[in-house]
């Protein structure tokens, strides 16, 4: 499989890492690498997130990775959790333990995957699913759906980052931390259309990598209006049309 976006030189510089992370942090949060969601605007929690399980004894090792996901990722995004019965109304984070198939583009067929639904940028539930046999890589998927589930609903191949596909990591990487901790600083808020966030994003990026403002302002002020290069697509489960 051809990379979207190749890794940086050993000798690149802090300019052109804080492009490389931009460009990331817009197609993993404002959804520009995916044909099916439309791109345009910020999404994440702004409640407590209420997690339930529903048959977890089906696939009890990944009930747990959900758990420890969950609640690990919320605390760098600053959501609280509560966890609840799966008949709580109440319940907006939802995994689900089965071998139900989920269709993917061009056909293809998933046991892993999630659904968001949202409004006016503020997620309301999320629900996952899990295969019961996912065998090999089913660990890495669980980590996969719940970081998609905080917000960052596409896939940011040019990084070094568990969604992506090209760098395929085991577990969430330094660099989904620094993405999740970027989409849920303050100077962004829910429904922030990318024009105005993608430049805003940049700075964050650049006081969070430790860039100048002299160095970053040329960069950031562009991110807005740039369009953004052909890349390679992928359905949300994974598979490519």
């Amino acid at each position: 499989m051809a990379a979207a976006c190749s890794a940086l030189p050993a000798h690149a510089g802090p300019a052109d890492r804080l492009m490389q992370l931009a460009k990331g942090f817009e197609d993993a949060a404002l959804r520009l690498d995916d044909d099916s969601a439309e791109a345009g605007e910020i999404v994440r929690w702004d409640g407590p997130i209420v997690m339930a399980f529903v048959k977890p004894g089906l696939a009890p090792r990944q009930a747990e990775l959900m758990r420890k996901a969950v609640r690990e990722i919320a605390l760098v995004a600053g959501v609280t959790v509560r966890e609840v019965e799966a008949s709580d109304p109440a319940a907006n984070f939802v995994g689900r333990y089965s071998d139900s198939a989920s269709a993917g583009a061009g056909g293809g067929r998933n046991n892993c995957f999630s659904s968001s639904t949202w409004k006016d940028g503020r997620l309301r539930r999320v629900d996952l699913n899990f295969g019961a046999r996912l065998g090999l890589g089913g660990d890495r998927c669980v980590e996969h759906e719940v970081v998609h589930g905080f917000g960052l609903t596409a896939h940011p191949h040019g990084l070094d980052s568990i969604l992506s596909y090209v760098y395929n990591r085991e577990g969430v990487t330094s660099t989904d931390r620094l993405l999740i901790e970027t989409l849920y600083e303050r100077r962004l808020r829910p429904g922030m259309p990318r024009a105005v966030a993608a430049p805003i994003a940049c700075r964050i990026l650049a006081d969070k990598t430790g860039v100048s403002a002299r160095m970053a302002e040329p960069i950031c002020a562009l991110r807005g209006i740039v369009a953004p290069p052909t890349l390679v697509r992928f359905s949300h489960d994974g598979s490519r049309p």
